[in-house]
């Protein structure tokens, strides 16, 4: 965490670049601090902290930067060179604008800022222009009557008695349009050019509309004839005729006619007399029972031959689309009874008394598991779906594979089978590898044949030593080698905790297994009954003599007592017991650190961590 800076350490960086600190107290590196530099000593200046260790800013009127700032003297002696009277009695900055007046225009009172002037800028009236009315720095009031003038060189008439500002809308008369009220702000008038929306929209008409010919032109190119004789826009229907069908007479606009609309009946969708619709039920089978035919919309009465005992309705519209009787297509609202029956039909007994709709949850009871309430919808029940405990049953009986059948797939591997029943293919099951006949390990069904798995002592040599692809020759610890070879043990230790720490009760990635006798005395006293030597490396034994001490490793871990812990519970029992330990010590370890007593040890680790993240 960076320290905080006081005003001595902010006066002793000032009195290295040489400057004096005026101020008494230091609030933070972005404050603007006040000093005196020793070559301007009736000059003050200011400049952050950070500026100055950082960017290393010097003294502004050592740098030139203040000497370039002109007074009232000097501004007004600029005005007076160009023969201009300077009105203002005070000097901001050059980009100020500055009241003057031109001897050739005494009349006019102008204004200019100062660097503009000293780049070329003269008086506008000599050089034939009219002034901007409105400049940055310059407020120009304005009048009803300033106003009025605006509007009547625009040959508008102004209503309004009153001016507010440039962006109020003010209302004005069109002499083109007396009739129509129009409103629009000062500001648009004089900037953009708005003015009356009736003229704009009258002369955007008259940019787009076509003449009769080129419109009756389009009609012809399609194929349809022009019955109308005037052209009022691309929006107003016009009535037509189209070459396939010469007794219909139908409209359709311009604009409709530009985007591929065309003859109604050539697109199917023209309208249909009673007789036609009449004949297109007859069709399909159905009795119609209407006597008049409205529209496409409207729904109709009609009879289904497989339902006449029904009262059905449909819309032609619906009906072109395909829609039929909903009875023959069972989408129709069903009664409570028709449910229960359908319940019924599957031997099933339905716990509901109300029927809500067909997406609604039913609870009901399988006469095969009737000490199980399940829940379906209606319509997943009507589609053929059922009880679940029924489907896993057949699923399982369908797939389920023979004692038999499995004890062949153990022999096609080599294995030898030490099971006598096969329950599920994820059960694991005990087998004997003839590779490693002093072993008994677990595979499941479903592992060995499908995901092709294999002894686990017969993997772990296929990927150590020199069949390994980072093989560098043996130069691992003999320790490390060791401790690959015990992950059994270490699964098994997790197990047995249930796969949490034996202090804290947390399952956590990190967990680590304490051996309740030191590894290092179990090591050596393997090490000691084999007449081996201790080595540093595993290239410095034998592949037999590996084994050997495995094998003895092995034997030796069944009798030890595996803990697990969480990796800094772990180095924290070490830290404070050593490693010549015993399973006493950790049950007071675990006292201790329950009582509190390793808070502080708690809130360093937690603290480390968070730095780390941060």
């Amino acid at each position: 965490m960076p320290r905080k800076k006081t005003i001595e350490y902010a006066r002793k960086v000032f009195e290295e670049h040489g400057y004096i600190l005026l101020e008494t107290e230091y609030k933070s590196s972005q404050t603007l601090m006040r000093y005196r530099c020793p070559k301007h000593p009736d000059k003050e200046s200011k400049v952050r902290l950070s500026d100055l260790k950082r960017r290393g800013l010097v003294c502004v009127y050592c740098s030139g930067f203040k000497a370039m700032k002109k007074t009232f003297e000097q501004a007004k002696k600029e005005f007076e060179d160009r023969g201009y009277e300077l009105l203002e009695t005070e000097y901001i900055n050059s980009a100020t604008y500055m009241r003057y007046r031109c001897p050739k225009h005494p009349d006019k009172e102008l204004s200019i800022p100062l660097n503009r002037l000293m780049q070329g800028g003269t008086c506008p009236y000599c050089r034939g222009k009219e002034p901007r009315q409105y400049r940055k720095g310059v407020t120009v009031k304005k009048t009803i009557e300033y106003a009025r003038k605006v509007f009547e060189e625009r040959g508008y008439t102004l209503l309004e008695t009153e001016y507010k500002t440039i962006d109020t809308p003010m209302r004005f008369q069109c002499p083109k349009h007396p009739d129509k009220e129009n409103k629009v702000r000062l500001h648009d008038l004089t900037g953009k050019g708005v003015g009356c929306v009736y003229c704009a929209r009258e002369s955007s008409a008259k940019k787009r509309k076509h003449d009769i010919e080129v419109v009756r032109e389009a009609f012809r190119v399609r194929g349809y004839e022009l019955l109308a004789t005037e052209y009022k826009n691309a929006r107003t229907p016009i009535r037509f005729r189209c070459s396939h069908h010469p007794d219909k007479e139908t409209v359709i606009s311009y604009s409709q006619l530009q985007r591929g609309h065309g003859c109604l009946w050539c697109a199917g969708k023209g309208r249909s007399t009673f007789e036609e619709v009449k004949e297109l039920f007859q069709q399909r089978g159905y009795e119609l029972l209407e006597i008049q035919y409205i529209n496409i919309s409207t729904r109709m009465r009609y009879r289904c031959p497989k339902h006449p005992d029904k009262d059905t309705r449909i819309t032609l519209n619906g009906f072109k689309r395909g829609e039929g009787c909903p009875y023959c297509a069972r989408n129709v609202p069903l009664s409570f009874e028709e449910v229960k029956a359908e319940f019924d039909k599957k031997g099933y007994e339905l716990l509901e008394t109300e029927y809500i709709n067909n997406s609604t949850h039913m609870r009901y009871r399988c006469p095969k598991h009737p000490e199980i309430v399940q829940k379906i919808k209606v319509d997943k029940l009507r589609v053929g779906r059922g009880c679940r405990a029924c489907g896993y049953e057949y699923l399982t009986a369908l797939h389920r594979k023979d004692f038999d059948e499995v004890k062949a797939a153990f022999e096609k591997k080599g294995y030898l089978l030490l099971e006598t029943e096969y329950k599920n293919a994820g059960t694991p099951m005990r087998f004997r590898c003839p590779n490693h006949p002093d072993k008994e390990t677990k595979i499941s069904y479903a592992s060995l044949a499908h995901q092709d798995s294999e002894c686990i002592y017969c993997s772990y040599e296929k990927k150590s030593a020199e069949n390994h692809p980072l093989w560098k020759g043996g130069i691992t610890r003999l320790n490390v080698f060791l401790r690959e070879y015990l992950k059994e043990w270490k699964r098994e230790s997790l197990i047995n905790y249930g796969f949490c720490c034996a202090i804290t009760g947390e399952n956590h990635p990190d967990l680590q297994i304490h051996h309740t006798e030191p590894f290092h005395i179990i090591r050596d006293q393997v090490l000691k009954e084999l007449g081996f030597n201790k080595k540093r490396k595993r290239s410095d034994y034998t592949e037999e003599e590996l084994k050997l001490i495995l094998a003895e490793l092995y034997e030796r871990h069944d009798e030890v007592v595996g803990v697990p812990l969480r990796k800094h519970i772990h180095k924290l029992f070490h830290k404070v017991y050593g490693y010549e330990t015993a399973m006493e010590d950790l049950y007071v370890f675990k006292a201790r650190y329950l009582a509190g007593e390793f808070d502080d040890e708690k809130e360093t680790k937690e603290s480390a961590q968070l730095s780390f993240v941060l």
